[in-house]
């Protein structure tokens, strides 16, 4: 599968980032998550992993606000990228979707932005982000909303896929979440505390938090979850 996420698909082919996975067509995103994640944490500082980490942008934000950054990915171009994005990273190339080698209780923040929609077993990652969180940690998840009043009626999901329209214009999407789907997957993989907040990015460049079902019906459903503490 990790060929299917070579340098061809970062810039397209095959994806949705039609203009190319850059600083420059992401940055606004990454720093709307970067801003997510440290409201909602109750760690300022502390291990960081970025799971499907791409290439390090993400991470790199982390770094020079005090986070150590760890990060994977099944793609051995995106690491590549990201070692020279962010030298300080712990970065390796592996599967979401198996066991991850790191201890238990590890990591105050795990992000897993645009990732669990190209697993075929999402639940192997969330259990594991389960495992690999310490108490009161936090997990930060970005996904598409397929029930989005655009996307979420059976006919205009059928129109939408055959058009390519976001999300269905990425080839390796095979896993699609609605807020109440994610929310149950987040809750039986052992997850208590579950948030969700439905935005639409307005051509890549203004991120707006608006209500569902309205909300995602371009770009992603944010699920934030806090553990409890003791959990």
């Amino acid at each position: 599968m990790a060929c299917r996420f070579g340098e061809d698909y970062f810039s397209g082919v095959g994806s949705g980032y039609k203009s190319g996975y850059t600083w420059k067509t992401v940055s606004h995103l990454l720093w709307s998550q970067f801003r997510h994640v440290a409201f909602h944490s109750q760690y300022t500082s502390g291990r960081w992993l970025d799971a499907g980490c791409a290439k390090g942008f993400l991470l790199n934000i982390a770094s020079q606000y005090g986070w150590e950054p760890f990060g994977f990915d099944i793609s051995s171009y995106a690491i590549k990228e990201a070692r020279s994005v962010c030298p300080r990273a712990h970065l390796l190339v592996l599967d979401a979707q198996s066991p991850l080698p790191f201890p238990s209780d590890f990591f105050e923040v795990i992000t897993a932005c645009e990732l669990i929609e190209h697993l075929t077993r999402p639940e192997n990652f969330i259990k594991e982000a389960y495992r690999l969180l310490k108490p009161g940690g936090l997990l930060f998840i970005t996904t598409p909303n397929v029930s989005s009043i655009i996307i979420g009626f059976p006919l205009m999901k059928n129109v939408c896929q055959a058009i390519k329209y976001p999300p269905f214009d990425d080839e390796s999407h095979v896993s699609y979440f609605s807020s109440k789907s994610i929310s149950k997957l987040l809750r039986r993989c052992g997850f208590s505390k579950v948030k969700t907040k439905h935005s639409w990015n307005l051509l890549w460049r203004v991120n707006l938090h608006i209500p569902g079902p309205v909300g995602g019906h371009y770009s992603p459903l944010r699920i934030v979850k806090v553990m409890e503490d003791g959990c």
